[in-house]
């Protein structure tokens, strides 16, 4: 079973794009998840990728710095340098985003402000 589960802060804003035409459009973020690793000190970053409503929903309510809990699966992908150098990536494709506990007062939790929609 392919199944991640991440508890941690968001290391940047979310900016939703758009993908494909006609029936395969859609939306989609990348976004890196700050996590606390064996020690205080140890910290990971894990690259994330959300698709169509949970884009919409991260892009809405989040922001760099939030509290984020999420859910997905482990995908890997490799490219080649300029130099013939062969790379391995791994990141989450987010299947399910939730709030965690902030310390701000509730009234103070809001939309994120954006100044465009989406970017092409």
């Amino acid at each position: 079973m392919n199944k991640v589960l991440l508890t941690g802060r968001l290391t940047q804003d979310i900016t939703v794009n758009e993908y494909g035409k006609g029936d395969n459009a859609g939306i989609l973020t990348g976004f890196g998840v700050a996590v606390q690793g064996q020690s205080k000190d140890d910290v990971v970053f894990v690259n994330c990728t959300a698709f169509n409503g949970q884009a919409e929903f991260l892009a809405k309510w989040f922001k760099k710095g939030s509290p984020v809990e999420i859910e997905g699966r482990l995908t890997n992908d490799n490219y080649t340098d300029i130099d013939g150098g062969k790379h391995y990536t791994y990141k989450v494709v987010v299947e399910r985003v939730s709030f965690l506990p902030t310390n701000k007062p509730e009234e103070d939790i809001k939309p994120a402000a954006k100044t465009s929609k989406y970017r092409r």
